[in-house]
């Protein structure tokens, strides 16, 4: 409401002048409206700044939160494909190291993704996690100032994530010069990678409300069928 300011001082200094004034009305009542429209006039640009930096701040979260959601269902679907049977049942879990080592050891990589149409995981996961990548970098770049400094640190580790770097080596290398497992024998680096990831999750989640949107929790509906397939389908 910081708009209001001008508006309430002019009129402060308007009716001031007006009293001090009283011998010469008609020239205290011209410089009285004078003030105010200049006050109004500041006060509106004010507010028209004010709509635009809000309207900034809640596009760039919203984004950040569908960026986020994305790239959690991708993990998902990759710990659900590799799955012992035992699927996260909770947030802990699902930012678990033993989900690290399920997706690090554990996929098959040439398995089919439930991706329409259906790629590859390495594919598959590889784009996704480029995508994720582009977006957390394109957001730094340009709209860092819309987000509080705990999340741009938090970001900023995710341009370097060693999970982004392993899902992403597949595709740009191709899949026949690397194992059939995404990380083989990394996973204790992949799980440094998804605190990190966890931590971010949870600093834009408690940010939701400047966006009025809510993040995905797939660890909360992993074992649907319908949406994940069946649990350890590739598993290695």
């Amino acid at each position: 409401m910081t708009w209001l300011i001008p508006i309430l001082g002019g009129l402060s200094g308007a009716i001031t002048l007006f009293l001090s004034r009283p011998e010469r009305p008609r020239w205290a009542l011209a410089t009285l409206c004078l003030i105010l429209i200049a006050a109004g006039w500041q006060s509106a640009s004010q507010y028209s700044q004010q709509k635009t930096t809000d309207a900034l701040n809640e596009r760039t979260h919203r984004d950040l939160e569908s960026s986020v959601s994305s790239f959690l269902l991708m993990l998902g679907y990759l710990n659900v494909a590799a799955s012992d049977g035992r699927l996260p049942a909770n947030e802990e879990d699902f930012f678990s190291e033993k989900t690290a080592d399920t997706i690090c050891n554990h996929l098959n990589i040439q398995g089919k993704s439930m991706s329409l149409p259906a790629l590859p995981w390495w594919q598959y996961s590889g784009v996704e996690a480029e995508r994720f990548s582009q977006q957390i970098s394109s957001i730094l770049t340009s709209r860092a100032s819309s987000l509080s400094p705990e999340i741009v640190k938090v970001l900023t580790r995710q341009e370097n994530s060693l999970l982004v770097a392993y899902l992403t080596a597949h595709r740009m290398y191709g899949s026949q010069y690397l194992p059939n497992s995404f990380c083989s024998g990394a996973h204790t680096g992949v799980a440094s990678a998804l605190r990190d990831l966890h931590e971010l999750y949870t600093v834009v989640k408690s940010s939701s409300s400047i966006s009025g949107h809510s993040i995905e929790e797939p660890w909360k509906y992993l074992g649907r069928r319908d949406l994940f397939g069946v649990p350890g389908r590739n598993r290695i």
